[in-house]
């Protein structure tokens, strides 16, 4: 029992031996070994945000882009996956190797044509929004009445619905 007090007081003075050497206390040690976990930190994000501007670069998918971004954030460096190379020999990867592996290989969106509303329907959009915004000036029950006799199919247009609904509702008509 004796024996283990002194290995203990052996290793407690070589690490008093070691900060002398250094000259620095252990709060200063303290201090600089958080500072370089910040700093550290700090330098994680630049590398992951430089990543995932080259990808959104690259025009990868941007929900593969940023659950990739998680990941990357999330990963303190231990291998969670061993795969089998050529050879018979494994090797080890950490979650960020693996999603830069799957970025890598995953499809690229491009959207050149950018989907219009006249793509969507046949009409082109108003110019005058005149009419729309009388229509967001309509009661909630005239609005709910409108949409009902539209899917009903008792009306064929908004404008024929709204006019339907006022009349039913007792509503006068606003000016337009």
């Amino acid at each position: 029992m004796a024996d283990k007090k002194e290995d203990t007081a052996v290793t407690e003075e070589e690490g008093s031996t070691f900060l002398l050497d250094l000259g620095l206390s252990e709060d200063e040690v303290k201090a600089r070994l958080e500072r370089y976990d910040e700093l550290e930190a700090e330098s994680k994000k630049r590398t992951i945000a430089a990543k995932i501007e080259k990808w959104e670069a690259e025009k990868r998918a941007p929900a593969v882009v940023r659950e990739a971004e998680r990941v990357l954030l999330a990963d303190e460096g231990a291998i969670v996956v061993y795969l089998a190379q050529d050879g018979g020999r494994s090797r080890g990867l950490t979650a960020s190797e693996i999603v830069e592996r799957m970025v890598a290989v995953s499809p690229k969106v491009e959207l050149e044509d950018a989907v219009t509303d006249e793509d969507v329907t046949e009409e082109k959009p108003k110019e005058d929004t005149k009419e729309e915004n009388t229509a967001a000036e309509l009661s909630l029950e005239v609005r709910g009445r409108a949409s009902q006799l539209i899917l009903e199919g008792g009306a064929k247009t908004e404008k024929d619905a709204i006019a339907m609904a006022q009349k039913e509702l007792g509503e006068v008509p606003k000016d337009k």
